[in-house]
């Protein structure tokens, strides 16, 4: 389970900094996909910047961890909160922060 926490780890790292440098266009596969995200560019730069904020602040927080709390690390219980729970709370607050601007349908 170790490696693939590390492995996550990096591909928090490497999507982070594409989605919090504009490198990901509007797709159906990675991002933050909503309706209101997929209906224009503004709105998916703006809720993947802030995911790819919070997918490197997420990385940072399972490194320090695995670091901070090694002692812990064989724990299947601190495997699945470093593994599930820190990426459910980075994509809870990505919905909490993000307010879609310019919707013309308000069903969005």
């Amino acid at each position: 389970m170790l490696y693939f926490i590390i492995a996550e780890i990096l591909i928090f790292v490497f999507l982070g900094f594409k989605l919090t440098k504009k490198q990901i266009t509007r797709n159906g596969w990675i991002g933050y996909r909503t309706a209101s995200t997929l209906a224009s560019d503004e709105n998916w730069y703006k809720a993947n910047s802030i995911l790819g904020k919070g997918l490197l602040a997420g990385a940072g927080i399972q490194v320090l961890s695995l670091v901070l709390l090694n002692r812990y690390i064989e724990s299947e219980i601190f495997q699945g909160v470093i593994a599930g729970g820190i990426p459910l709370l980075v994509i809870a607050i990505t919905a909490i922060i993000y307010k879609p601007s310019n919707i013309e349908d308000p069903s969005l």
